[in-house]
């Protein structure tokens, strides 16, 4: 599946100079293994608002991880965001849920 930066969620599993600019009440991320294809050392780096955030995956084993969320950031009020870009995803998609 391709970028979908237009629903909700918006859902990115490639590098998107530029998913949104805002403004965009964000009310969760998530990096989602939707194809059991996320592996040891796989990264995601985002820029939100200016700031870079990396994630980088370490699993112990890959047994029983098929549809995991790898990383999660809730915000029950929802977060202003003004700009939002992934640099880096290794595998897996990214699913960022708006007010």
């Amino acid at each position: 599946m391709a970028n979908s930066l237009a629903g909700n969620p918006i859902y990115i599993d490639a590098a998107a100079n530029s998913a949104f600019t805002g403004p965009k009440r964000v009310q969760l991320i998530q990096w989602v293994d939707d194809a059991a294809d996320i592996a040891d050392g796989d990264d995601l780096v985002f820029v939100l608002n200016g700031k870079t955030i990396t994630i980088k995956q370490q699993i112990g084993s890959d047994v029983g991880f098929i549809g995991c969320i790898f990383y999660q950031a809730y915000f029950p009020l929802g977060l202003m965001v003004h700009s939002f870009s992934v640099t880096t995803i290794d595998h897996g998609a990214l699913h960022i849920w708006t007010v």
